[in-house]
């Protein structure tokens, strides 16, 4: 009523104590809004909240306790009004969606900052007459998330393909600052398909501030390497991010509920390829017992790697016949083999059994085929087999007496036409070295030679030299290397079986020519034991 309680006055008095006091009432307010790198600061760009819940307590100058309450409107503001002069306090609600308060009291200005603190309150403040109040803001983040897997890059493409197993207990480690300049460390292992994450509540780690951060994936045991990051020819999703000599990734912006699942790691076991070089002694291109290794032997690798770079090295053949190429990245590779001073490569792929035969290939200038190696892999069954060519010969001579054996003073026999047989009696066509195997002519000394012949069982057949000769009967006298080895019907040798590097020079045939005797039986008409003119001869 404006109207004062009454005051009763005798003559002369006064009454100084009507008097009116006036007040304006205050408002506060202004922002609840998405701090969305969570510096504590409303940048540009950073969306209000809408449906925030903001409510105002405390006693007002006459004692009575007030309340009020209001929520954000669409761009995050509120306002609440009609306050009587009095010590007050706001409390923010929990925003609409999972939202974690930020810091408070940052940047320095105080109507930029975040003033909803750790308890949900503002600090008290008084509100005098005519108050306006528009600096209680509150900021909120999202929590984010950061991870995804750590595989084993088996072809080491720097690519996550498909089949390629994850790699359990792998140590993972987050460094970095949130954006209120907190400093972070975490650590946590892959599951057992490999995956990580920081800042999944769902297996049982902490909410992530937005922030700047790196990860650092340490090595996996049991020998492993890391893939080659940031392939040009993957995506982010399914390339590697852990640079190969630090095991770290780059630095990433996170901001309020973002959820960054392309932090992978590739890592690859070095595979290893490799056997053994051996001397092939029958030529039958498997290794068996009694047959000795080779050392020394030439072995170059060459291919291209999973990475898509070329790749060449060399080896020998240590004394026990082995060499192995160490720390190869995966990918498709091949081997050459060069044969020793003196030695041809056997045949490849025979046998059946691919651990025990020769892989290089004779007509391919010892090159094996192209070899897959994956991650982990020791592929010991790149062998190759090699053998010294064999010889055969020897003598074709002028058997004077007939007896089938080498006498002092026998020459040789010129011009004889000497063709090679298998043991089986079939020609040979061709040498150690592919070449074609002519028939050969003794020399003046009667010798003749088949050289650089795959080990094996051959024979000879010698040829009549004209109709004149008679071959000597072989196998006489008790020295092979000196007898007449060639079968009077079939002008051949027996067969002999040479293994790598022998030369068998016991294969020798003999001839001779028949003689003749005779003259006249005559009727010695005189008696005097001489032919005399006219006297006839005797028939039959």
């Amino acid at each position: 009523t404006f109207t004062t309680h009454a005051t009763t006055l005798a003559t002369g008095q006064y009454d100084p104590t009507l008097d009116a006091a006036y007040y304006i009432k205050g408002r506060v307010g202004n922002l609840a809004w998405h701090d969305t790198n969570g510096n504590g600061v409303q940048d540009s760009g950073e969306p209000g909240l809408v449906n925030t819940a903001v409510t105002l307590t405390g006693t007002d100058g006459f004692g009575d306790a007030v309340t009020s309450s209001t929520t954000t409107d669409a761009s995050g503001f509120y306002t609440i009004g009609n306050i009587v002069p009095g010590s007050y306090k706001i409390t923010f609600g929990t925003a609409p969606g999972g939202y974690t308060p930020t810091t408070v009291d940052l940047g320095g200005d105080d109507s930029a900052d975040s003033d909803y603190g750790v308890s949900g309150q503002t600090p008290a403040f008084t509100m005098v007459s005519a108050d306006t109040i528009l600096t209680f803001d509150a900021g909120y983040w999202l929590a984010t998330r950061i991870g995804s897997l750590v595989w084993d890059d088996t072809n080491g493409n720097g690519l996550q393909d498909s089949g390629e197993p994850g790699i359990s207990g792998v140590s993972v480690i987050l460094n970095g600052t949130e954006g209120d300049g907190d400093i972070v460390n975490l650590s946590t292992t892959t599951s057992a398909t490999g995956e990580y994450a920081f800042g999944d509540q769902s297996s049982g780690s902490a909410n992530l501030a937005p922030g700047t951060y790196n990860l650092t994936f340490v090595l996996p045991a049991g020998g492993y390497v890391p893939t080659r990051s940031n392939d040009t020819d993957g995506t982010d999703a399914n390339d590697s991010d852990a640079n190969e000599a630090t095991g770290s990734t780059a630095f990433e912006v996170l901001t309020s509920g973002e959820n960054n699942p392309t932090y992978d790691a590739g890592f690859y076991l070095p595979p290893s390829i490799g056997n053994y070089a051996w001397n092939d002694s029958n030529a039958n291109g498997v290794q068996e017992e009694d047959e000795l290794p080779l050392e020394g032997v030439s072995v170059v690798l060459t291919g291209v790697d999973g990475q898509g770079v070329a790749v060449s090295a060399s080896s020998t053949t240590d004394a026990n016949g082995y060499y192995t190429f160490n720390n190869l990245v995966p990918g498709v590779y091949h081997l050459n083999f060069a044969p020793p001073s003196g030695y041809a490569l056997t045949g490849h792929d025979l046998g059946g059994d691919d651990t025990k035969d020769n892989d290089a290939n004779e007509l391919l200038s010892g090159r094996t085929v192209d070899e897959t190696l994956v991650s982990g892999e020791y592929n010991t069954t790149y062998d190759a087999g090699f053998y010294a060519g064999v010889s055969v010969g020897n003598l074709v001579w002028l058997d004077r007496n007939a007896n089938g054996v080498q006498d002092a003073g026998e020459a040789g026999l010129a011009g004889v036409i000497v063709k090679l047989l298998n043991g089986a009696g079939v020609p040979v066509a061709v040498d150690a070295d592919d070449n074609p195997v002519t028939d050969q002519i003794t020399d003046a000394n009667g010798n003749y030679r088949f050289t650089n012949l795959i080990p094996g069982s051959y024979r000879v057949r010698f040829t009549n030299p004209d109709a004149r000769y008679t071959l000597s009967k072989a196998n006489q006298g008790t020295d092979d290397a000196q007898d007449c080895d060639a079968d009077a019907t079939t002008f051949t040798t027996h067969a002999t079986t040479l293994a790598t590097g022998q030369y068998d020079p016991t294969l020798d045939a003999a001839y001779y020519i028949k003689g003749r005797v005779g003259n006249l039986a005559w009727h010695d008409t005189n008696g005097n034991g001489v032919q005399d003119s006219g006297e006839p001869g005797l028939v039959n």
